[in-house]
C-alpha cells in the first residue's frame, strides 16, 4: 500500500519563492489547522498537481504560481517535491517544477521538466527519471495504486469540487465514469469491435483469395492427374512401341532367313540352267550326227524321245516357266530358252526322215542315244526336285509377303505410336511448363492462405468472446462495486447523520445502451425515508450536501482505495452544526480505529474549526498537528505544533 511522508512547497500561491515549506504526514491522522486564507488548501492542490498533473480549479494563466509582481520579480520559479513510497515500499522523490513569468498584458506559465528519484533495488544506486522520457501523469498514479480519477476526485478532492456527488446530471456520469473507468473500458470494447470488424473485412477478402487459391489448386491437381494419365499412357505406349521393336526385329529376321532361302534357290535355277545349257549343247550334237538315221528303230527312238519331249519336258518346263513367271520376272529368261530347245527338239523330230547310211554308224549312235535318253530322265527327276523346291518357294513366298505386310502393318502402327508419344509429350511438357507458372507452388500458396483465414476466423471468434467476456466483466464489477459503495454509505450515514428526515444515502445507477451497442450508465444521488425515494440534488440542506458527499467520498475511498489507504478532507465541517460535526468527529475516530490496523492508512484533515481540531484530538491516535499561517511578508508559512498545547 502506497503513502506519502513529506511535500516541499515553493512559490506556489502564497507560499514563498525563496524558502521551502516543508510538512511532514503521519498515520494514521494528519491535521492541519489554520484561518481561511492562510494556504491550507494549497496543500491538497499540491498533492493533486504532484500525483495527478492537473492544477486546481480556476488556476489557469499562472495563478498557481506565487505571483511575480508580489515577488517584484518578472520571473518566479515553482517548485513541489513530494516524498512518498509505492505499492512495492519503494522510496521515490518526484519534483514537478513550474515557472510563471510577467509579459507586459498577462502572466504566462510554463512547466519545465519533472524528475523522479529512487533507489535502484538491485543496486541501491540513485536513479533519475525525467518527464521527457516517460508520462508522469500517468507513471506517479500507477505508483500510487489507483487511477488519477480517484487522486483527483476522491483523495485530493479540492475544496471547491467537494459537492460533485450532488452535481448536474452530466457532471455526475463524467465522474463516475472516470471513477469506474468506463470510458476506458468502453474505448476497449470500441477498440475490440473496431478489430473485429477490421478483421471480418479482413477475412472477406483472404477468403477471396482462398477461393482464388482453392480454383488454381483444383485446377493444378486435374492437371497433375492429367500428367499422371499421360505418364500411364506414355509408359504403355513406350511397352508397346518395345514389343513392336521386337515384333519387328523378328520379323525382319525371318525376312532375311527368306532373302537368304531365296538367294539359294536362285543358285538351284542357276545350275538348271547351266545343265539345260548342256542338254542343248547334247541335242544339238546329236541332231548333227544323225542326219542319215532311217530305221524303223531310230524312228521309234526318236519318237520316243519325242513323246518324251512333248509328255514331259515340254510341259513340265512350260508349267516351271509358268512358275517361274509367276514367282519372279527373273525367271522370264528361262521360258525363252525353253521355247528355244522345244525348236531344237523339232528338229530333232525331223531326223526320222533322213536316212542312216551306214548301219555301224546307227548302232553307236543309238547307244549314244539311249546314254542321252538316260540323261534326260535324270534331267526329268531333277526337274520335279526342282518344281518341289518351287512350290515350297512359292509357299514361302507368300509367307513372305504375309509377314512384309505384317512389318508394313508394326511399321504404321510404329510410326502412330511416335506420333501419339510425340503428342503426349507435347502435351505433358505443356502441362508441366503451366504448372510451373501459373501454378507454382499453390499448394503452398493455398495451405498458407488457408492456415491465415483459419487464424483470422479464430481470432475474430476470440474477440468476439473477449468482448462479450469484457463487456460482462463490467457489468458485473458495476453491480458489485455499487453495492458494496452504498453498504458503507448506508453504514456511515446511519452513524453520522443526527437528523430524523433521511434514514440513508445511496448512489442510483441506470443502464442505458448506445447505438454502438455498448452500456453506460446514468447516476443519482437519492435520500430514504422509509420506503419513500427521492433524488437528493435540489430537495436537501447544505449541511446535508457536505455530509452525503463527504461520506460518498470515504465510501469510494474504502471501495477504489486498497492499495492506496490515504484520504485528504478539505474543511469538512462546513455547513454543518453542532451536533453533525460531533457526530462527523466521532464517526472519523471510529474509521481511524477500524484502520489502524491497516498499514499506511492516512487521513488528512484540513479546517479552520478549532471545536473539530479538538473533538479529533481527544483520541489517542494524534501528537502534532500543523498550523498554516501568514509570516509578515504574507508568505503562507507551516509549522508543527503538539496537540496537548492547545
Amino acid at each position: 500500500m502506497s503513502s506519502i511522508e513529506k511535500l516541499s512547497i515553493q512559490g506556489i500561491r502564497s507560499f514563498s519563492p525563496q524558502q521551502p515549506s516543508v510538512i511532514e504526514f503521519y498515520t494514521p491522522l494528519t491535521l492541519i489547522v489554520g484561518l481561511n486564507g492562510s494556504g491550507k488548501t494549497t496543500i491538497i492542490e499540491c498533492l493533486k498537481y504532484a500525483t495527478t498533473g492537473e492544477l486546481p480549479p480556476n488556476s489557469k494563466g499562472g495563478a498557481f504560481i506565487h505571483d511575480p509582481k508580489l515577488a517584484h520579480e518578472s520571473e518566479v520559479k515553482a517548485q513541489i517535491k513530494l516524498k512518498f513510497k509505492n505499492l512495492n515500499q519503494q522510496q521515490l522523490v518526484l519534483i514537478r517544477s513550474l515557472q510563471s513569468t510577467q509579459k507586459k498584458v498577462k502572466l504566462e506559465m510554463k512547466t519545465l521538466e519533472a524528475l523522479l528519484t529512487f533507489r535502484d533495488p538491485q543496486t541501491n544506486q540513485k536513479m533519475t527519471l525525467s518527464s521527457r522520457c516517460a508520462d508522469f501523469d500517468a507513471e506517479i498514479p500507477m505508483h500510487m495504486g489507483v487511477s488519477a480519477a480517484i487522486l483527483e476526485n476522491v483523495i485530493f478532492c479540492h475544496q471547491e469540487d467537494s459537492l460533485w456527488p450532488l452535481s448536474e446530471p452530466a457532471v455526475l456520469k463524467r465522474k463516475f465514469d472516470d471513477i469506474f473507468a468506463a470510458t476506458r473500458y468502453a474505448k476497449a470494447l470500441d477498440a475490440i469491435k473496431s478489430v473485429s470488424k477490421g478483421i471480418k473485412g479482413e477475412i472477406q477478402v483472404e477468403k477471396v483469395k482462398l477461393d482464388h487459391f482453392m480454383e488454381k489448386n483444383e485446377k493444378a491437381e486435374k492437371i497433375q492427374i492429367g500428367m499422371e494419365g499421360i505418364k500411364r499412357k506414355i509408359e504403355k505406349m513406350e511397352i508397346e512401341k518395345s514389343e513392336i521393336e521386337q515384333e519387328n526385329k523378328r520379323l525382319n529376321e525371318k525376312k532375311n532367313e527368306y532373302f537368304q532361302q531365296k538367294g539359294e534357290i536362285s543358285g538351284m535355277i542357276q545350275m538348271q540352267k547351266e545343265r539345260e545349257k548342256k542338254m542343248k549343247e547334247m541335242i544339238y550334237e546329236i541332231s548333227e550326227r544323225l542326219p542319215e538315221v532311217k530305221d524303223e528303230e531310230c524312228d521309234n527312238v526318236i519318237k520316243m524321245i519325242e513323246e518324251e519331249i512333248e509328255r514331259n519336258g515340254k510341259s513340265n518346263l512350260e508349267k516351271i516357266k509358268k512358275e517361274i513367271f509367276n514367282l519372279k520376272d527373273e525367271i522370264s529368261e528361262i521360258d525363252l530358252k525353253c521355247l528355244e530347245k522345244k525348236k531344237e527338239l523339232e528338229t530333232i523330230s525331223n531326223l526320222k526322215f533322213r536316212k542312216v547310211d551306214s548301219a555301224e554308224r546307227t548302232i553307236l549312235d543309238n547307244l549314244r542315244l539311249r546314254n542321252q535318253i538316260k540323261r534326260l530322265n535324270d534331267l526329268k527327276i531333277e526337274i520335279d526336285k526342282l518344281k518341289l523346291e518351287f512350290s515350297k518357294f512359292k509357299f514361302d513366298l507368300n509367307k513372305k509377303n504375309k509377314l512384309e505386310s505384317e512389318i508394313t502393318n508394326l511399321i504404321s502402327q510404329k510410326s502412330v505410336i511416335f506420333g501419339e508419344l510425340k503428342q503426349l509429350e507435347i502435351q505433358k511438357n505443356s502441362y508441366s511448363l503451366e504448372l510451373k507458372s501459373d501454378y507454382k507452388n499453390v499448394r503452398e500458396k493455398y495451405s498458407e492462405q488457408l492456415i491465415k483465414v483459419t487464424s483470422l476466423e479464430l481470432s475474430q471468434s476470440d474477440l468476439d468472446k473477449y468482448g462479450k467476456a469484457l463487456d460482462s466483466a463490467i457489468m458485473k464489477y458495476h453491480s458489485v462495486k455499487m453495492k458494496e459503495i452504498n453498504k458503507i454509505i448506508c453504514e456511515l450515514w446511519t452513524n453520522t447523520y443526527q437528523g430524523t428526515d433521511i434514514d440513508t444515502v445511496e448512489i442510483r445507477s441506470e443502464k442505458e445502451c448506445k447505438d454502438k451497442g455498448n452500456r453506460s450508465y446514468n447516476y443519482r444521488v437519492v435520500m430514504l425515508k422509509g420506503t419513500t425515494e427521492l433524488d437528493m440534488r435540489g430537495r436537501s440542506s447544505a449541511g446535508q450536501r457536505v455530509l452525503a458527499s463527504i461520506i460518498i467520498r470515504l465510501a469510494l475511498a474504502e471501495s477504489f482505495g486498497a492499495n492506496c489507504g490515504i484520504l485528504a478532507l478539505d474543511e469538512p465541517t462546513t455547513n454543518l452544526d453542532q451536533a453533525n460535526i460531533e457526530s462527523l468527529a466521532r464517526s472519523l475516530s471510529d474509521i481511524i480505529k477500524t484502520k489502524r490496523q491497516q498499514a499506511n492508512f492516512q487521513l488528512i484533515v484540513i479546517t479552520h474549526d478549532e471545536e473539530f481540531v479538538r473533538l479529533l484530538g481527544q483520541s489517542d491516535y494524534v501528537d502534532y498537528y500543523w498550523r498554516v499561517a501568514r509570516d509578515n511578508n504574507q508568505h503562507s508559512v507551516i509549522e508543527r505544533q503538539s496537540i496537548t498545547s492547545r
